[in-house]
């Protein structure tokens, strides 16, 4: 049984996400779709990625960032836009002070 590619998901899907943050793309079908991210606000150091995962770099900083995750099998081609932000992640840590006497 042969099936079109459709049901794109992006998960988590935020308005902002933090440096080091991944977000995924699925989709349905058969044969399983091949999934490609693609960056269509501007230049950015990689503006095409395969795979399911978009990682979250510090390059994305700055600006609002809208990436296309694209899903294709040989009957069909989904795809779906999402816009966010991109902050960084606090590394302030929690401080205990400890007293010897």
């Amino acid at each position: 049984m042969v099936a079109p590619t459709q049901d794109v998901r992006i998960e988590p899907s935020l308005d902002e996400y933090s440096v080091g943050d991944v977000i995924n793309c699925s989709a349905s079908g058969w044969p399983a779709p091949q999934i490609t991210w693609r960056h269509v606000s501007g230049p950015i150091a990689d503006g095409s990625r395969a795979g399911q995962t978009l990682n979250i770099v510090e390059e994305m900083r700055g600006e609002t960032n809208i990436w296309r995750c694209i899903a294709m099998n040989n009957f069909g081609t989904e795809e779906m836009l999402i816009s966010f932000n991109v902050s960084r992640k606090s590394k302030q840590g929690v401080l205990i002070s400890v007293n010897q006497y």
